[in-house]
């Protein structure tokens, strides 16, 4: 007898899809319910059908639940492709135990009606929830990354799906529930991850196929799975080329429709569709939705690949990077690599691709003329010397010989001849010039405006555009060495030369490579110097000059040359000096000499000379103020100001001048935060803000005022995070979180500290892998891999401590930190109990020339390990003493080393070896003061 089958409300057909899911794929018209009865179950009602299968909502009777029970349609009738099928899908879903997968409960046979029971889900489907509209990016991250993950735990039991579509991706929760569309009724699965706004499940997996099978149920050469979803190898119909990477290609789908509403291939023509699936490229994720994260455009790109090699590898990449995402750190992935970026770029750019082409033909064709005009040249005065000694030997042979005067005519006609013909190649020789110059007029403004163009794009300074850059340093650096070889010195060219070898400089240091940049800067140095030799009186070439300085001051402080650099910047401000005494008026010789003081600052401040960089600070102050004076506080003057009271603050800080220090750096946040209201330099005041706020956060923690750190570091991490989505960005907010938990630490907040200490060494780890960020990225996380491992052994863990300890020990870049992070080890090995490991390890450590620092923290160590033998009661009481003896003896010899190097000269390292009761044993043994 059939059951009676309550009317259900209809929900709107698919138009993508002709396989149905349990409860959002229910048909229009109601078709007649199969007459079937199962012994074992109860059915309620009809969920819906289609092709090969009906599913019914029924009550598994023994164990009393709803179930969803998927009967196949054709029942004894059915061939053996669909009972394969069946099978398949069964065996398939039964095999995975998953949250976000939904759960086979039962597999069975009864009248020829083979039969799933699925746990049952009540709710509706990715599209319905939908409705065409898209998600919010957030959302739809976490949606995406929950389907990867289920999707990566199939793939991780041998099954690919091959029909992943947001139809297939049933959703409950507050979001499902409200749709209008599902029954009233809770969610029978476990929970989502924490990251997924609703419940998910992946369903339907009668396309499903084993990874290590290589049989199938599909024809070969037949495409399988819903078109608007299907991959280019399914479209092809390949059998062999099906693997996990077919549902990446899935996965890539569902998310660029939740971030637009719609698939990349939509239509309702299924061969239309699979031949754009084949020959065209899917459309980018910002033109249909211009807010959308960059980031999700470029996942959804590389899940979208045609060619597979170049999809993500696993579910789990993909899973992996919208999870880094949404975390706020930097994906994996690239739109493109190197060339083929730089190439794309210039197919979108022909104008710049026809800069390039020209460039290279101008310089080359430049270089032909400029040969032949030497060339002409040199026939001209050849043959002007030629015309003067037939003319001479001419008048010679007519004063000596008068019958021979018709000898001396034809001489001085062949010489008229000649004469005429060098001038006419003189004609020829000053048209070639003029074309010459014409394309080197050509050549500079291609060279200016391939600058121009190509300096203004944020993709010109990316990692991966080093390729596109290296190509116009060949070409750039080449044109200006042998244009300035010529020896022309018009000021017009000399400031273009000027201007794009500080490019050509600008260009390595993208590249990093610093000492080449700075070579670079000093050839544009030299060619400034020859505009100045020129033309002394003109300002604009003594600014040049002071700017190429300024730049090859900073590319070899960079890379170590520290005194060379500090000699670049004093003469680079002589020279603006000069210039503001004679042109009290030039706004932008101001602006010059504050960005020329700034690092000389700065390299006074990392020699140790901080009185003098306490002297520089003061004098940048009184300029900023200046500046700001005589031109009106613009955004920019504000700016100068404000970062003229940080510097200065943190010299004053080194000075214990703390009460100064914070005066002037409440001063530069107040300037900071107006300057970033105004449209000039908004992103770099918002940096500048954050660094300023992080070193009042530090003062306020020294200090002792915890209150006022916590709320001013945080502060300071909500405006790195503002300020922007690049790796210098992040690293900006993982330096504020190292900073602030190294104060809780020091606070004695060690459960608020751990997290924050954790989230900067992640970040950390990530940008190392950047090659322009990876050098701050390894300081970074020395400093809070440092505060974890001192984190450890305050909280008694003290074998994580070594382990963190050795791992710093061999990866700071900092040898001499190195050196302390070991002495470290074999501390936190004392705090541990093992006493003997420190002793051996504490006897291995260097004894070569080191620092008077090293013997105090060494004998620190020693001290330890003495108290610990004293104290072992393993040992009898002899070995305890003869162990305590021994170790201290090797403590004062550590102190005597300090003391001859005139280590306790300072009073402050007297006083904690007289108050510190680590060096209790050893009082009575030596004595810091002479």
């Amino acid at each position: 007898m059939e059951p009676s089958i309550p009317t259900m409300p209809a929900v709107p057909r698919d138009p993508m899809t002709d396989v149905p899911t349990f409860v959002s794929d229910t048909p229009l018209h109601r078709a007649r319910p199969l007459s079937i009865s199962l012994p074992d179950y109860e059915i309620l009602d009809e969920i819906g059908r289609g092709g090969m299968g009906v599913v019914y909502k029924a009550r598994q009777r023994n164990l009393n639940r709803l179930v969803a029970l998927k009967v196949i349609l054709a029942g004894p009738y059915a061939s053996e492709q669909e009972r394969g099928r069946f099978k398949l899908e069964a065996e398939a879903a039964a095999r995975l135990r998953h949250p976000n997968i939904v759960q086979v409960y039962d597999v069975g046979e009864h009248g020829g009606f083979a039969y799933i029971a699925f746990e049952l889900v009540e709710g509706v489907n990715l599209r319905h929830l939908m409705a065409g509209r898209p998600l919010s990016p957030r959302e739809a991250a976490a949606i995406a990354a929950a389907v990867a993950r289920a999707i990566h735990h199939a793939h991780d039991n041998g099954i690919i799906h091959r029909d992943l579509k947001p139809g297939n991706v049933l959703v409950t929760g507050d979001r499902g529930q409200g749709t209008g569309n599902s029954k009233s009724g809770g969610l029978h699965s476990s929970p989502p991850p924490a990251s997924c706004p609703l419940s998910l499940k992946v369903t339907d997996f009668g396309l499903a196929k084993e990874l290590d099978s290589d049989s199938s149920l599909t024809l070969t050469g037949m495409a399988c799975g819903t078109p608007n979803y299907m991959s280019p190898e399914q479209v092809r119909g390949s059998k062999h080329g099906i693997d996990a990477r077919t549902d990446v290609y899935g996965l890539g789908a569902i998310l660029f429709e939740l971030l637009t509403g719609h698939p990349p291939f939509a239509g309702v023509e299924p061969t239309r569709i699979m031949d754009s699936i084949l020959k065209t490229d899917p459309p980018r994720v910002r033109t249909q939705r211009p807010d959308a994260p960059r980031d999700l455009e470029v996942i959804a790109a590389k899940c979208l690949e045609k060619d597979p090699t170049r999809r993500y590898q696993t579910a789990a990449a993909v899973a992996d990077d919208l999870e880094r995402h949404l975390a706020g750190l930097a994906v994996t992935a690239r739109a493109v690599g190197g060339v083929e970026r730089g190439w794309r770029w210039c197919r979108r750019n022909p104008w710049a691709a026809a800069v390039l082409v020209v460039t290279s033909a101008g310089f080359a064709t430049t270089a032909a003329l400029a040969a032949r005009l030497a060339h002409a040249e040199g026939i001209e005065r050849g043959a002007h010397a030629e015309a003067d000694r037939q003319r001479v030997a001419a008048e010679t042979a007519r004063d000596r010989l008068g019958e021979a005067l018709d000898d001396a005519k034809a001489a001085r006609a062949r010489a008229d001849e000649l004469k005429d013909a060098a001038v006419a190649k003189t004609a020829l020789a000053k048209a070639e010039q003029r074309r010459a110059e014409e394309n080197l007029r050509l050549a500079r403004s291609v060279l200016r405006n391939a600058k121009d163009e190509f300096s203004n794009q944020p993709l010109f300074r990316d990692p991966a555009s080093k390729e596109l850059r290296a190509v116009l340093l060949r070409n750039t650096r080449s044109f200006v060495r042998q244009v300035a070889a010529s020896g022309d010195n018009d000021p017009a060219l000399l400031e273009e030369l000027c201007d794009l070898a500080v490019w050509v400089g600008y260009m390595e240091y993208l590249n990093g490579n610093l000492p080449t940049a700075a070579a670079e800067y000093h050839a544009a140095a030299a060619i400034a110097r020859r505009w100045v030799e020129a033309d002394p009186a003109d300002h604009i070439a003594a600014l040049k000059l002071a700017d190429a300085l300024t730049n090859a001051g900073r590319a070899e402080f960079g890379s170590g040359q520290a005194a060379t650099a500090e000699g670049r910047f004093r003469d680079a401000i002589k020279l603006i000096d000069g210039v503001i005494a004679r042109h009290s008026r030039h706004e932008a010789a101001y602006h010059q000499a504050l960005t020329a003081r700034a690092p000389l600052t700065a390299v006074l401040r990392d020699a140790g000379r901080v009185p003098e960089a306490v002297a520089s600070g003061r004098l940048s102050l009184d300029r900023a103020y200046d500046l700001a004076h005589r031109f009106g506080l613009s955004t920019v003057a504000a700016a100068h100001i404000a970062e003229a009271h940080l510097m200065l603050a943190a010299d004053l800080t080194k000075v214990n001048q703390r009460d100064a220090a914070e005066c002037h750096l409440l001063e530069s946040i107040d300037l900071f935060d107006r300057a970033g209201t105004g449209e000039e330099n908004r992103t770099p005041n918002r940096k500048d803000a954050t660094d300023a706020r992080l070193a009042l956060a530090g003062l306020y923690a020294a200090r002792g005022r915890p209150d006022m750190a916590h709320e001013t570091f945080l502060r300071a991490a909500a405006l790195a995070r503002a300020a922007g989505g690049e790796p210098a960005d992040a690293l900006k907010v993982a330096r504020v979180e190292a900073a602030h938990g190294e104060a809780l630490r020091r606070a004695g907040q060690y459960k608020a500290a751990e997290p924050l200490f954790d989230r900067a060494i992640r970040a950390g780890d990530i940008l190392m892998r950047l090659p322009a960020e990876a050098p701050r990225a390894r300081e970074l996380w020395a400093r809070a891999a440092a505060g974890r491992a001192h984190l450890y052994n305050a909280t008694g863990r003290h074998t994580e401590a070594i382990a963190e300890w050795e791992r710093l020990a061999k990866e700071d870049p900092d040898p001499d930190n190195r050196v302390g992070h070991a002495m470290f080890v074999h501390q936190s090995q004392v705090f541990a109990g093992d006493w003997r490991a420190a002793a051996t390890g504490a006897a291995k450590l260097d004894a070569g020339e080191r620092p008077g620092w090293y013997w105090m923290d060494l004998a620190r160590l020693w001290c330890r390990v003495a108290v610990a033998a004293s104290e072992d009661s393993v040992l009898n009481p002899a070995e305890r003493i003869a162990q305590a003896e021994d170790f201290t003896r090797r403590a004062v010899k550590c102190l005597e080393r300090a003391k001859g190097m005139e280590f306790f000269k300072n009073a402050r390292m007297a006083k904690m070896l007289e108050t510190d009761p680590d060096y209790a044993i050893v009082r009575t043994r030596f004595c810091p003061r002479d």
